[in-house]
């Protein structure tokens, strides 16, 4: 955790350095899992599952509608249900540490509001996880239905509304998934499907 701290303070002060803007995000990340046997047949019996979102990075801005935003999150991905005979209770609780780049588009302006679309990617390491089967923990990291890491698409729209000149505070709803990377053998397939929303905050590094 404690390299994990340096990191994030290390990231907001290179992003301090080369952006226009640095925001600071959180909110709740709802997943669900979708496991696929090796014959392609879907374990349906997983059901959702929120976990804690937290994100920093820095924005800029290309054109007047147009940004680009870099960054890093620290995700919570779970979900709960049953193995595929339906018998086990199964839970899963992992916390990732994502690098995310993406870029978003102003579609409305009115006074001190704007609405934003916009669309991110992620690379994402597992940092912890655990599954419950049935009152009994087991320590998910290096096991290969998870592969090495996890990318992620993600689409949504922003609300923001300017506090003053120099900050802004917003409110966002993004909807995806993310796809293991380097599952070793015919052990089948995960995909994870996500929403998150959550509430983030803007500082204009630009002196005029």
């Amino acid at each position: 955790m404690k390299n994990l701290t340096t990191l994030i303070i290390a990231v907001f002060a290179s992003a301090a350095m080369i952006g226009q803007e640095v925001y600071l995000e959180t909110g709740l990340n709802t997943t669900k899992f979708e496991f696929n046997d090796s014959e392609g047949d879907l374990n349906d019996t997983f059901q959702s599952k929120s976990n804690d979102f937290f994100s920093i990075g820095a924005r800029y801005h290309y054109r007047d509608a147009f940004s680009f935003t870099g960054g890093v999150s620290y995700v919570g991905i779970g979900s709960i249900g049953t193995d595929v005979d339906g018998q086990n209770y199964v839970d899963y609780s992992l916390d990732y540490f994502f690098i995310n780049v993406g870029g978003e588009y102003q579609v409305f302006d009115y006074k001190e509001a704007s609405v934003h679309v916009k669309a991110n990617a992620g690379f994402g390491i597992m940092m912890n996880g655990t599954q419950v089967l049935n009152n009994t923990v087991y320590s998910l990291p290096g096991d290969n239905d998870f592969g090495s890491a996890l990318y992620s698409i993600n689409l949504g729209v922003k609300g923001s509304l300017a506090l003053n000149e120099k900050a802004d505070v917003y409110m966002q709803c993004l909807g995806g998934y993310s796809d293991p990377i380097g599952v070793i053998g015919d052990v089948g397939s995960l995909r994870v499907l996500n929403a998150c929303i959550n509430l983030g905050f803007t500082v204009d590094l630009i002196i005029e």
